[in-house]
């Protein structure tokens, strides 16, 4: 199991970073490169359970925004290895995720307060894992 998850590791590592990145750079691109791949799958699950809950597809259009822009960005940061092209996408959408489901949802009803929260905290953690602490508070 333990080389398995390495060897997915150095591959991951592989399409994310330069030949001359520094090894924290290399890190945190492979890591990014990671949680946004798995928050795409979120937002298409989120459509789907938003489809499966109240029927509409215009409660879909949310998560799938939000799977459209980063997927985009994933794209064009696989061809160019530049950092910044995935993550200010990725934060600004993990910012305004929340805030347009809840004034979606005409507030911050029960049903939606949980997925609303997870969505929320993601951002100022995006924040403070992938830039320097006084970068990411100032």
């Amino acid at each position: 199991m333990g080389i398995a998850l390495a060897d997915l590791w150095s591959r991951v590592e592989r399409a994310s970073v330069l030949e001359g990145d520094p090894p924290e750079l290399r890190r945190r691109k492979a890591t990014l490169l990671v949680i946004a791949i798995l928050s795409c799958a979120m937002g298409i699950l989120s459509a789907a359970n938003s489809y499966a809950i109240s029927g509409l597809v215009r409660d879909m259009v949310i998560p799938l925004s939000f799977t459209t822009v980063v997927g985009l960005s994933l794209v064009v940061f696989l061809a160019t290895k530049r950092f910044n092209t995935l993550l200010y996408p990725f934060l600004c959408m993990m910012l305004w995720t929340p805030v347009v489901f809840q004034w979606s949802a005409g507030g911050f009803s029960a049903p939606g307060a949980l997925t609303i929260i997870l969505w929320a905290l993601q951002a100022p953690l995006g924040a403070l894992m992938f830039h320097f602490t006084g970068k990411a508070v100032g």
